[in-house]
């Protein structure tokens, strides 16, 4: 999705120049508050590559002071980090554990509009919070005790209760109380979540976008963790048969071009030689 208002040049120009004022501000504030300089390092690392969006980070906010602590590992079993990289198959915003399982990865789509941008790191920072149970349905599923239906309904459940306490955590903070949700695509989708879970897996099902499918991922991601070895084998065996038959068309069509390319050169040859 793109952007779903625009600005012009000058108020482009103010909001770079309020981003880099607000990253010294955070970088200051860092060094002066010891206790919080992890999670202030983090913010102050979204602030300078977010610019736009880094106009909303005011320290004097709740949800800022909560970005701060949860960062920081307050409510997690480890530490966030924030990576400027785009969430993995256009998600709006994601949360997943790096390589050594010692920070929870945080990334928001630069596509949404600097304050849905917030308002997503604000969700997957709360969605991190479910890292155990999430971890729980995963063993679950590969143990074979959960089907594919069961473990997608097992994650959206949760997923579904920080949507609704991300949007009551906002909805009474400026400059999210009163906003007019139709300036925004992700605020606006979480605004109008249903309290019911079956409502809410209605809800999805009309808001899919044409470029992402949540229930295709975790369909998918179920097909990953539930795979035995042999199936990976035969699925790793499978695909490197069907590149090498690619390989193999590919080789044809050359060796069939380079022979015609031969031919022709021989007929000029031979044309040369019946004009002398």
């Amino acid at each position: 999705m793109g952007r779903l208002f625009r600005k012009n040049c000058a108020a482009s120009s103010m909001i770079r120049l309020s981003g880099s004022f607000i990253l010294a501000i955070l970088f200051l504030c860092a060094r002066s508050a010891p206790a919080n300089e992890y999670g202030t390092e983090q913010l102050a690392r979204f602030a300078d590559s977010r610019q736009e969006a880094a106009v909303y980070m005011d320290s004097r906010t709740r949800y800022y002071r909560f970005l701060e602590e949860a960062f920081e590992g307050r409510y997690t079993s480890v530490p966030l980090v924030w990576d400027n990289s785009e969430p993995q198959g256009n998600a709006y915003a994601e949360n997943t554990p790096n390589d050594e399982r010692t920070r929870i990865i945080i990334r928001v789509s630069s596509t949404l509009p600097p304050l849905d941008q917030i308002a997503a790191l604000i969700y997957e920072c709360k969605n991190a919070q479910n890292e155990k149970m999430f971890g729980t349905y995963i063993r679950e599923a590969y143990m074979g005790n959960l089907t594919k239906t069961e473990f997608i309904r097992s994650i959206l459940r949760l997923e579904h209760a920080k949507l609704k306490e991300t949007r009551a955590f906002l909805t009474v903070q400026e400059p999210f109380a009163g906003l007019e949700p139709d300036r925004t695509e992700f605020y606006r989708r979480m605004l109008h979540t249903p309290e019911d879970f079956d409502a809410f897996i209605d809800y999805l099902h009309r808001i899919k976008r044409e470029e992402y499918d949540v229930f295709e991922m975790y369909s998918k991601f179920y097909d990953f963790i539930t795979m035995t070895p042999l199936k990976r084998k035969a699925q790793l065996d499978a695909e490197k048969k069907v590149r090498q038959q690619e390989e193999s068309r590919l080789k044809e069509i050359r060796d069939e071009r380079q022979e015609q390319q031969r031919d022709r050169k021989t007929l000029a040859e031979e044309g040369e030689g019946d004009g002398r």
